[in-house]
């Protein structure tokens, strides 16, 4: 009986050790490129007011495919998935929003070409109106385009349209 109390008593101090042991460093998440492509970042934009966060997520999304369109190979554009990956590993949620401090600080660790920094709201007459800029991440201002939502107009066309002028940036 004396020697199973010791052997618990060892076991009870050693299991802290060990289970520090089997438990794997905070990894660094990198994005994967092809050689010679430079990146661009694109994240939630930050909500402003009245904006559900599923709305501004569905506009990253369409603003993401419609800048990869457009630059075609000349840049890649971080998918959702992979900024997830990153967003989860410095404890945020998956498609948070992001200031523009937090997404110049994330496209800089990236080693990002250029960053988009927007903002979404709903004006008082129930458009949405979403501002944006496109520029490296240690640019200090920016230029900003804004595009507000036509009668009729479809999230993804407000997205469209934005990543039309932001894109004359990058050409």
């Amino acid at each position: 009986m004396r020697h199973v109390a010791r052997l618990l008593s060892m076991l009870l101090l050693l299991t802290p050790a060990m289970l520090a042991a089997q438990i794997p460093p905070r990894k660094t998440v990198t994005v994967a490129t092809t050689s010679g492509v430079r990146r661009l970042l694109v994240a939630t934009p930050e909500i402003e007011t009245g904006v559900e966060l599923a709305r501004a997520v569905d506009l990253a999304e369409a603003l993401r495919q419609r800048l990869t369109r457009g630059v075609g190979g000349k840049y890649q554009v971080v998918s959702r998935e992979a900024l997830n990956r990153m967003l989860a590993s410095s404890g945020y949620e998956a498609d948070a929003p992001l200031s523009e401090a937090a997404v110049r600080a994330l496209g800089t660790q990236l080693q990002a070409a250029y960053v988009v920094c927007a903002t979404v709201r709903v004006e008082a007459d129930g458009r949405l109106s979403m501002a944006a800029s496109l520029a490296p991440p240690a640019e200090p201002n920016p230029t900003r385009e804004t595009v507000t939502q036509e009668s009729g107009q479809s999230l993804s066309q407000v997205a469209a349209a934005l990543a039309d002028q932001l894109l004359n940036r990058v050409r």
